[in-house]
């Protein structure tokens, strides 16, 4: 028999609860290729999280999934400031080529920290993962945090393969959405 109020579920005799409200998960993602390889074949973070979307589902979890890509510095600011406008707790994760202090978009234009800063000022209810090398270290994610207000941030500070990067974001989304 199951118990419900506005926001959960208790469920079963060992008395799981559940989250009726649906999570939401805004991705935004930039081309990996290098300049002059725009049409090979690359890598999307999109299958892994399709992948997450559907396993939580099957423990009951909702997840509203919105992908898009960028290519500069002004897709990621239409991007991120719409994605502001959503006034319910969301979780951002941003993927594309890092440096220190800057995200790299199509053809290696330098999106800055600070630029970022100002598309996500005001985030209360957002948290910020950057699936990007080298771009969240402490100094980094202090001066976003404090500028943005947002739920939290997270990304590495070093240089990290790609598939290896992806599998641990991957388990970090799955525990952070699941609400494990």
């Amino acid at each position: 028999m199951a118990q419900e109020s506005s926001n959960f579920r208790v469920d079963g005799p060992r008395g799981i609860i559940r989250a009726l409200a649906m999570a939401r998960l805004v991705v935004l993602e930039s081309m990996w290729n290098p300049k002059g390889k725009l049409l090979n074949e690359e890598p999307s973070v999109l299958p892994y999280l399709k992948a997450i979307r559907q396993s939580l589902a099957w423990e009951g979890i909702r997840i509203n999934l919105v992908y898009r890509r960028f290519y500069s510095n002004y897709d990621l600011g239409l991007l991120l400031q719409e994605t502001r406008r959503h006034r319910k707790p969301q979780v951002c994760y941003i993927s594309s080529h890092g440096e220190r202090r800057k995200l790299m978009g199509l053809g290696d234009k330098v999106i800055r920290l600070e630029s970022l800063i100002e598309y996500c000022r005001p985030s209360p209810t957002t948290g910020y993962i950057f699936g990007a090398c080298d771009f969240v270290t402490p100094d980094t994610a202090k001066k976003f945090l404090e500028a943005t207000s947002a739920r939290f941030v997270a990304g590495y500070q070093k240089e990290i393969p790609w598939t290896e990067s992806m599998l641990v974001d991957s388990l970090f989304l799955s525990y952070l959405l699941g609400a494990r």
